[in-house]
C-alpha cells in the first residue's frame, strides 16, 4: 500500500520513510533466502512438501516486492 505510486503523490514528505522500509524488506527478504537455503541442506525428507511450499511462497514475495516501482 505504502508503495503505491497514488499513495507517494499524496504524501510527498513520506517518500523518505517509503524508501527506507522498501530497503529494509528487501534486507529482510535477504536474510529469509540465507535461512531458506539452510533449512534446504537439513530439512527431513518427510518435511520437503512443506519445504518446497516454502520456497515457492517465497518466491512470490520476492518478485511482487523488487517488481514495485
Amino acid at each position: 500500500a505504502f508503495f503505491d505510486k497514488d499513495y507517494i503523490s499524496k504524501h510527498p514528505g513520506d517518500a523518505e520513510k517509503i524508501a527506507q522500509l522498501k530497503e529494509l524488506m528487501q534486507e529482510q527478504v535477504h536474510v529469509l533466502g540465507v535461512g531458506l537455503a539452510v533449512h534446504e541442506k537439513f530439512v527431513h525428507p518427510e518435511m520437503r512438501p512443506l519445504h518446497k511450499k516454502l520456497i515457492d511462497q517465497f518466491q512470490m514475495m520476492r518478485a511482487s516486492l523488487y517488481h514495485v516501482s
